[in-house]
C-alpha cells in the first residue's frame, strides 16, 4: 500500500501547463513546473497535487513521494518519468528519478517512490 512518510521538502511553482497529481515535473525554460519531457531528462520532483496552468503547484523534492505508475513496475527498480510525468523503470541512459518502494502492476497505480538527486544511469 502506498504510503508518504517521513521527513521531505517542498517548493511552490507556477505551472507551465496543467498537471496531474503525483507525477515528475521539472523546470520550464521560464522556470514553471512542467511535465518530464522524456525519461532522459531531468526531474526537480514530484506534484503532490493538481493545478491547471498558470496556477500555484507544490513539489516534493525529496523523501519518499507518492507516484502514478505509467506501466508495470518492480518493487526496487530504479524509476525515470515517462513523458506524461509517470513513473517507468528506468534504462541504460535514463535519468534515474528514485527507487520504487513498492510493486505497480499496471498503469495508473500510485506507488511509494524514494527519491534521489537526479544521474544519468552508468
Amino acid at each position: 500500500m502506498a504510503t508518504m512518510s517521513g521527513r521531505f521538502n517542498t517548493i511552490s511553482l507556477v505551472a507551465d501547463e496543467a498537471l496531474t497529481a503525483h507525477t515528475f515535473v521539472t523546470l520550464s525554460a521560464d522556470g514553471e513546473a512542467a511535465y518530464v519531457a522524456a525519461s532522459t531528462a531531468d526531474a526537480i520532483g514530484v506534484a503532490i497535487g493538481a493545478a491547471d496552468a498558470a496556477k500555484m503547484v507544490t513539489v516534493q523534492t525529496d523523501g519518499i513521494a507518492m507516484v502514478k505508475a505509467g506501466a508495470a513496475v518492480a518493487q526496487g527498480a530504479v524509476v525515470t518519468s515517462a513523458d506524461d510525468g509517470e513513473a517507468v523503470t528506468a534504462t541504460t541512459g535514463d535519468y534515474q528519478h528514485g527507487y520504487a518502494l513498492e510493486a505497480a502492476s499496471g498503469a495508473g497505480e500510485i506507488i511509494s517512490v524514494l527519491l534521489k538527486p537526479a544521474g544519468i544511469a552508468a
